[in-house]
C-alpha cells in the first residue's frame, strides 16, 4: 500500500489511536475490570505506561544517547547541538536542537519530538548517569501522573 507523504501523518495517528483502544481493552481484561472502567487507575496499579508515554520514553532515551554521544554516527548526524549556534557557555549547550522546518510533517517527526520531550524533562532525569536510571525515573514520573 502506497501512502502519500501528506497522508502519512494522519495514517500514523489513526494507527496510534487504534493501539490506544487496544491497549485499554487489554489492561481492562488483565485487571478483570468492566468494559467501560476508567483505565488510569488500572495503568497505575499494573505499572504499565500508556502508548503515548512509551513513545515519549523512547524519544527521551534517544535524546539521552545523543547527549552522551552514544548514538551511531548516521543517526547522530541528524541532530545538532545548541552549541553549534553560538559561542556562549549556556546550561543547555549540549542539548539536542530541533532542525529548522517549514512543514507540519517535520514538526511531528521524531527529530523535533525528541528535542521537545527532552526539554520538558526534569533536570534530575536528564542528568541520569545511566539509561536504565533515566528509564526508571521517567516511568515513576509518568505513573505518578495517572
Amino acid at each position: 500500500m502506497i501512502i502519500p507523504l501528506e497522508g502519512f501523518q494522519s495514517y500514523a495517528e489513526s494507527c496510534k489511536d487504534r493501539i490506544k483502544v487496544l491497549q485499554k481493552k487489554a489492561v481492562r481484561i488483565i485487571d478483570r475490570a468492566n468494559y467501560n472502567a476508567n483505565t488510569a487507575p488500572i495503568f497505575k496499579k499494573l505499572k504499565i505506561l500508556r502508548i503515548d508515554d512509551i513513545i515519549d520514553l523512547e524519544l527521551a532515551k534517544l535524546s539521552y544517547r545523543f547527549v552522551k554521544k552514544d548514538l551511531p554516527s548516521p543517526i547522530s548526524s541528524l541532530f545538532t547541538e545548541n552549541a553549534f549556534n553560538h559561542n556562549y557557555n549556556t546550561r543547555f549547550k549540549n542539548n539536542p536542537r530541533a532542525p529548522r522546518h517549514r512543514t507540519s510533517i517535520l514538526n511531528k517527526s521524531f527529530l523535533n519530538r525528541s528535542q521537545t520531550v527532552w526539554s520538558k524533562l526534569d533536570t534530575s532525569i536528564r542528568n541520569s548517569t545511566k539509561c536504565t536510571t533515566l528509564k526508571s525515573q521517567f516511568v515513576k514520573l509518568k505513573l505518578n501522573l495517572y
